[in-house]
């Protein structure tokens, strides 16, 4: 790999998902990205050159899976050795910034995705304003309980929790998730690729 791939960035959950030999794993990520990818052409259809803020862009991963020659990629993340593992591997734009407080002016960006980063938030709903505030349209996706906590349980992790993840403050059903997205968005798509539910929407203000 050609991005600095430090101890940090290999301490990372996100980075060992990504770098995981299980050959169900990798074709579960598959499936999950096949799924954001077609929900990211259709949202960006109608644009020639459409801006794509990933906040809480970790290593950038999604960047192996999007045409960087269709669409101008900008990952955001507030871990610099993240960031640098990104840029080095992927030739990304990247910004080192916090969730809550984007550094981009209203509706600076025709796609914000944020991708299994807001069940770890302290305050998801002050996250999805400032998505909303900056984005024109939204792909988001969480975990898609109980599904994940049994696929957990089905590997042996996580058991003495029930196979919740000790890192997510939030477990979110489909119902609930779109419930609480709802009062900020205009759901436009929702798919299920399992353990994972994603979404596309609108915000309501825009």
């Amino acid at each position: 790999m050609a991005g600095p791939l430090t101890a940090r960035v290999r301490a990372r959950p996100n980075f060992r998902k990504h770098a995981a030999k299980n050959p169900l794993q990798r074709w579960l990520l598959g499936r999950f990205y096949r799924e954001v990818v077609a929900l990211v052409g259709e949202a960006a259809a109608d644009r020639p050159d459409p801006l794509v803020i990933d906040v809480g862009a970790g290593e950038a991963f999604i960047a192996r899976h999007l045409n960087l020659g269709r669409v101008r990629y900008v990952g955001l993340d507030p871990d610099p050795a993240a960031a640098a593992f990104a840029v080095g591997q992927f030739g990304v734009a990247y910004v080192i910034g916090d969730g809550t407080r984007l550094p981009f002016r209203t509706g600076a960006a025709d796609l914000v995705l944020c991708l299994e980063v807001l069940e770890h938030l302290p305050d998801p709903d002050a996250a999805l304003a400032e998505l909303c505030r900056v984005g024109r349209r939204l792909v988001l996706s969480v975990p898609h309980q109980p599904w994940f906590a049994l696929a957990n349980l089905a590997r042996g992790k996580n058991l003495r929790r029930l196979g919740d993840d000790p890192d997510h403050r939030h477990c979110w059903t489909a119902g609930r998730f779109l419930g609480w997205a709802g009062r900020r968005l205009t759901v436009e798509a929702v798919r299920f690729p399992f353990p994972w539910l994603v979404l596309l929407g609108r915000p309501r203000n825009g």
